[in-house]
C-alpha cells in the first residue's frame, strides 16, 4: 500500500490531481471581488477594466480608440490575445478573469516541466504544489490582470532555458533553439506589461 501510494504520488496522475485542484481554487466564485488585503494599492479593484478596455471596445462598438487609455499602446501582444478570446467566449469580467485563469494554468504546468526539467519529477510536484497553493499566485490569477499573463510567458521562457541548459553538452544543435525559444519568450514577457517605459522619463521632463 505504500509503495503504491509513494508511486502515486510521483506519477502524472499526482500532477494533474494538483493541476485540477489548482483550477477549482481559482474558478470558485469567478465573479467574486478580490480580498481588500492583497495589494496596497486599490488598482485591484478596477484596474481590470483597463486592460481589456481595447479589447472590449473593438467587439462591442468596432472600434479600438473610444478614449485617450489605449491598452494596446501598454501590451499589444495580450490586448490582441483578449480580443480573439473573447470574440468566441463573449465580453464580460467572467471572460476576463477565465483568460487570466488559462494562463495561471499553463504557468503551473511549464513551472512543473521546468523544475522536472533539471531537478527530477519529485521537485518538479514540489514546486507545483507550492506555486499552485500560493495565496498571491491563486489570487492575482483570478484577476483579468497583466501579472498573471507577464509571468506565465516568463516561466515559458524559464522552462526553455532550461530545455536548452540540459542539452547543451549534448550533440546537435538542438540546445541553439531551446535557448532562442527562451530569448523569445522573455523578452515577449516584457512586451506584456512595459508602460514603465513611459512612466519612468516622465518626472524628469515635468
Amino acid at each position: 500500500m505504500r509503495v503504491s501510494f509513494s508511486a502515486f504520488c510521483l506519477s502524472w496522475k499526482a500532477a494533474l490531481l494538483i493541476l485540477l485542484l489548482a483550477l477549482a481554487a481559482r474558478t470558485v466564485h469567478l465573479t467574486a471581488d478580490p480580498p481588500k488585503d492583497l495589494c496596497w494599492s486599490l488598482g485591484v479593484f478596477f484596474d481590470e477594466g483597463v486592460y481589456n478596455h481595447n479589447a472590449r471596445n473593438q467587439l462591442l462598438f468596432g472600434e479600438w480608440r473610444l478614449d485617450e487609455w489605449n491598452d494596446f499602446y501598454y501590451s499589444a501582444v495580450s490586448t490582441w490575445v483578449k480580443y480573439e478570446v473573447m470574440r468566441v467566449i463573449g465580453v464580460g469580467r467572467a471572460q476576463i478573469r477565465l483568460i487570466s485563469i488559462a494562463y495561471s494554468m499553463l504557468s503551473l504546468l511549464f513551472l512543473y516541466l521546468a523544475a522536472k526539467e533539471s531537478y527530477g519529477r519529485r521537485a518538479g510536484l514540489i514546486a507545483l504544489l507550492l506555486f499552485s497553493a500560493n495565496y498571491l499566485s491563486t489570487m492575482y490569477a483570478r484577476l483579468g490582470m497583466q501579472d498573471t499573463q507577464t509571468l506565465t510567458i516568463f516561466i515559458v521562457g524559464f522552462y526553455c532555458w532550461q530545455r536548452g541548459l540540459n542539452r547543451l553538452t549534448g550533440e546537435g544543435k538542438q540546445w541553439g533553439v531551446w535557448m532562442a525559444l527562451a530569448g523569445i519568450f522573455i523578452f515577449l514577457s516584457y512586451t506584456y506589461k512595459n508602460l514603465f517605459l513611459y512612466l519612468l522619463p516622465t518626472p524628469f521632463a515635468a
